[in-house]
């Protein structure tokens, strides 16, 4: 009985130390939970800290993309204002000439004669010498600039169609002189047309208060028929279009090709494959001058509408980017049959293009001539009051070495100074 009672004594010993071992080893981890506890609770306040350090930044950077927004939209209706008040200084037909580099011909054919490689010298930024004979416009580029610094003669102009002007800009002048490489120009070197474009995109994806929409149109004038180039049969562009004068949303005239296709785009992506589209299924031709010789007049448009987004007012503008046809003088070029027609058709467009801006500069005058071709009819709403216009030229050029066939003649170009009016 002894034992048996011993024996239970000592399992109840060993329980007990059991028991008291296991109650320490549990007091060890409690104590190692609180401190793992105290560890994360301390992780926790530095976290919620940074948290409230990111907030603060975060807020003050907002506050200060706020301001800066603010003084952004401030400075661009500042730099607006004042590309209206330039632009009505300088009067809405700006005249701007370009003097193209030399030819290797032209300049082999002046050793060769012992002559002067060039007679063009470019004076001044508005002044120019042809043989000692002064010439002055609204700028003059010399051969060594670039197409940015061209464009940027221009940038005003472009940027005031999406204020509700509507707006034209020529490239001007002789066969061969580098009306297409001004307007449209290599890959490397983007001419006005596609800067001008850039500009566009650039200006509404960053507005503050308006929503543009844009939609563009190709054309070309060619023997006095219009032509769509974003539309080909299988013989190159399709029938001739109408050109037709009706209202616009206030009731004012409104000029518009009847069956023109318009596309909707909504980058420079889309637009500069309509472009290259459009360029392929434009008619050109080679003659003494020029072996890649424009036969038409090309006309790419882009109306703008402008919807505020506090008022939902809307602006309508137009751009009208313009590669003239080279004018010929027939003798030189020795046209005959198709060429013969295309070169009569482009200098009597030209002609008429230089009529009607002449009438428009004489005040009091009731006609303009608008009707004398379908040039001119087409752009009358841009060449008239709300409009701005740019004339991209060469020097007029005087005649050449003996060795060297004579340019043709270069159209009577509107006076810088004349004012647009209504």
């Amino acid at each position: 009985m002894i034992k048996e009672l011993h024996s239970e004594l000592q399992s109840a010993l060993e329980s007990g130390e059991t028991l008291h071992k296991e109650a320490a080893a549990a007091e060890k981890r409690a104590e190692a939970s609180a401190s793992s506890l105290a560890v994360a609770e301390t992780r926790a306040q530095a976290a919620e800290a940074t948290v409230d350090g990111v907030r603060a930044k975060l807020a003050e950077s907002e506050l200060s993309s706020t301001m800066w927004s603010d003084r952004f939209t401030e400075e661009r209706a500042l730099r607006q204002q004042l590309g209206k008040k330039l632009a009505e200084v300088q009067g809405n037909i700006r005249v701007i000439c370009r003097v193209r580099p030399i030819w290797e011909q032209e300049a082999a054919s002046a050793r060769a004669e012992d002559g002067p490689a060039a007679c063009v010298k470019v004076l001044d930024t508005e002044k120019l010498a042809i043989q000692d004979m002064e010439h002055s416009f609204d700028y003059v580029f010399g051969p060594e600039s670039t197409q940015q610094e061209v464009f940027s003669e221009t940038q005003s102009t472009v940027t005031s169609a999406l204020d509700g002007y509507n707006v034209c800009i020529f490239a001007y002048g002789q066969t061969g002189s580098g009306k297409t490489h001004t307007m449209e120009g290599p890959q490397e070197e983007r001419g006005v047309n596609f800067r001008a474009l850039a500009e566009l995109f650039s200006y509404a994806s960053t507005s503050a208060e308006m929503d543009y929409d844009f939609k563009v149109s190709m054309l070309e004038v060619y023997n006095e028929a219009v032509k769509d180039l974003l539309v080909v049969d299988a013989d190159g562009p399709g029938a001739s279009l109408e050109v037709r004068v009706g209202k616009g949303a206030r009731g004012a005239p409104t000029v518009y090709v009847e069956g023109l296709v318009e596309c909707e785009v909504r980058s420079l992506e889309e637009v500069e494959q309509l472009i290259e589209m459009g360029v392929t299924n434009r008619h050109v031709g080679s003659n003494n001058f020029n072996e890649h010789s424009s036969r038409s007049h090309l006309v790419f448009t882009v109306k703008i509408v402008a919807v505020n987004r506090t008022t939902g007012a809307t602006t309508n503008g137009k751009l009208n980017l313009i590669d003239l046809a080279g004018s010929e003088r027939l003798k030189s070029t020795n046209a005959s049959g198709t060429r013969l027609k295309e070169a009569q058709n482009i200098n009597k467009s030209l002609s008429s293009l230089g009529d009607v801006v002449a009438a428009l500069g004489q005040p009091g005058k009731g006609h303009v001539p608008y009707r004398n071709s379908k040039l001119t009819f087409l752009l009358q709403d841009s060449l008239t009051a709300n409009a701005r216009v740019n004339y991209h030229l060469p020097p007029p050029l005087p005649p050449p070495p003996p060795s060297l066939p004579r340019p043709p003649p270069l159209p009577q170009p509107p006076s810088p100074t004349t004012p647009l009016i209504s």
